[in-house]
């Protein structure tokens, strides 16, 4: 008898632990170099919970482990990853962040997500110098690429969209700009600010490189 309300009540206890696990929400993953594919350790996974998207209920970090590896779960909501950095990491690259989830399938409510994140590595440095014949002391600059464009939606593509100061008749060099190798990208400058980023595309005076790998490009603006 006794026997038989043990195996019973072990009998509850794994269809209550079987209907929990089927009830979470779970996401394995792993960060990896988008290039070598190598895992990364120590990078920043931050995600928030919610009902629906109007009402988050939970917001977490986690670093990825040695390999690369990280695990997120929830007993009753939806998950979404919405910013990958590499605050933390032991790697010698410079990696892009990864906003919003860019590129990563939905997550499944209730299910077992398996999901793997590429990281764009920056091994390309691009230098502005700015030489300026005009009677302006402002030059407006922009740079414009596909992979930020990717990555971090908010920023429109651009990785620098600023007024620079440059007295006339003088020249300045802009801070250097880290960014992915091997990528064309786009260069806008004016003399009066833009408006929205469609009319910085529309910019007459514009130019374009490609960005040289583990080495810095150089680009002049004469105006």
């Amino acid at each position: 008898m006794n026997t038989r309300i043990s195996l019973f009540a072990f009998f509850l206890l794994f269809l209550s632990l079987t209907a929990c696990r089927d009830k979470d929400t779970v996401v394995h993953g792993k960060v990896v170099d988008k290039v070598t594919g190598e895992g990364l350790d120590s990078v920043l996974v931050e995600w928030y919970e919610f009902e629906h998207p109007d009402k988050i209920t939970g917001q977490n970090a986690i670093y990825t482990d040695v390999d690369g590896a990280f695990q997120l779960s929830s007993e009753e909501n939806n998950i979404a990853i919405f910013a990958i950095t590499d605050k933390k990491i032991s790697s010698p690259r410079v990696y892009m962040a990864n906003f919003h989830g860019a590129g990563l399938p939905k997550i499944k409510k209730n299910k077992f997500n398996e999901v793997e994140i590429g990281l764009i590595p920056m091994e390309g440095v691009l230098k502005l110098t700015i030489n300026n014949t005009s009677a302006k002391d402002t030059i407006y600059v922009a740079v414009f690429g596909p992979s930020i464009a990717s990555q971090v939606p908010v920023s429109l593509g651009f990785y620098l969209k600023r007024p620079v100061e440059v007295l006339s008749m003088t020249s300045n060099t802009v801070t250097p700009i880290y960014m992915p190798s091997k990528e064309p990208v786009n260069i806008y400058w004016s003399l009066t600010p833009w408006t929205t980023a469609s009319s910085i595309m529309m910019s007459p005076n514009n130019g374009s490189v490609e960005i040289l790998q583990g080495d810095t490009t150089y680009f002049q603006i004469d105006i």
